[in-house]
């Protein structure tokens, strides 16, 4: 009886451990006149530079699959003095722009 019952968990498990859920995402906005739009823009704030540094990025998808930006950052500490500027291209191989993963060539 107890092999049965162990054979029969074991079953359940293995079964489970293949089971997938597909989530299609589609993040659209509406305008003023109802219609839905894709997201172009986005503005980005890494919350780890803050400790070093204030910074702000904003990117710009031009096609499914490339996005462009560009970002400032300034020194919180007291002794530090300058201020950066970054220029970057992401390529996004999944065609998914401004989301997921990407390549990024830049300049600062």
């Amino acid at each position: 009886m107890k092999a049965l019952f162990v054979l029969f968990i074991l079953l359940i498990t293995f079964n489970l451990a293949f089971a997938q859920i597909i989530t299609k995402e589609k993040r659209v906005e509406k305008d003023s006149t109802g219609k839905e739009t894709p997201r172009n823009n986005m503005i980005v704030i890494n919350p780890l530079k803050f400790f070093l540094f204030y910074n702000l990025s904003y990117f710009h998808a031009f096609d499914k699959n490339i996005g462009g930006g560009i970002g400032f950052q300034l020194p919180t500490l007291g002794g530090i003095d300058g201020f950066g500027i970054n220029a970057e291209i992401r390529i996004y191989p999944s065609k998914k722009s401004l989301r997921g993963f990407y390549i990024a060539p830049n300049i600062s």
